[in-house]
């Protein structure tokens, strides 16, 4: 079962900046608090984390029950709307982070509010800061090139009708089947595996039909 284990960078993961903020946050009011953590700023963390994914302040905000209309037409969010796939990508994330976390940030909200006016300030300036957009291309190209998050599965959510991106409620739904390991990484356990997977209800087996009819049983 681990022929095709990979592990998975937690710094390209979105929700992982918001809530490295959060916990930033927290253990800086600790006394036991070590000194590399008090020196760093969850403010800033939390700016950062919104100028490269913007995907995720409204979902959170509206996890916590909390109004969005203020933020309409801010610049922050109209960033990144052209490029429409990886668009798409960030708001099924931002979607599942928000169901999950949104007991941590209940509580923290008036925090995020003042972090989205700070990164908002940031973006409409005339030369925002390159580090945000940096960290936004590495990690699309990083959930493109190890194929994570390619479906999104009613598991992910607490409550799957209220929480599916608007992109997803009228897509079918089913089993989700994982991308296929690389040829190279098949050996006689991978090829074991490939096999019981086709026997699977939902694998379809190319060509099964026309061999079956063509062998006349």
């Amino acid at each position: 079962m681990f022929n095709n284990f990979r592990p998975i960078a937690p710094t390209h993961l979105p929700g992982f900046h918001f809530s490295s903020a959060l916990a930033i946050k927290a253990l800086s009011s600790s006394k036991t608090c070590p000194a590399d953590i008090k020196s760093l700023s969850w403010e800033s963390a939390l700016v950062d984390a919104i100028l490269a994914f913007p995907e995720f302040v409204k979902p959170i905000l509206s996890a916590c029950k909390e109004p969005t209309t203020s933020l309409a037409g801010l610049p922050l969010f109209a960033l990144h709307e052209a490029d429409s796939h990886e668009h798409s990508l960030f708001l099924r994330l931002a979607a599942v982070y928000s169901d999950r976390s949104k007991l941590l940030w209940t509580g923290n909200t008036a925090a995020l509010r003042a972090a989205i006016q700070t990164a908002n300030a940031r973006a409409s300036s005339p030369s925002p800061p390159p580090e945000p957009a940096a960290l936004r291309a590495a990690t699309f190209s990083y959930l493109q090139s190890s194929a994570l998050y390619l479906t999104v599965h009613l598991g992910d959510f607490s409550d799957a009708a209220g929480s599916l991106p608007a992109d997803l409620l009228n897509a079918p739904v089913g089993a989700a089947e994982p991308p296929p390991p690389p040829a190279e990484a098949i050996g006689m356990g991978g090829a074991l595996a490939e096999f019981l997977r086709t026997l699977l209800p939902w694998n379809g087996v190319p060509g099964a039909a026309a061999g079956a009819g063509g062998a006349g049983m």
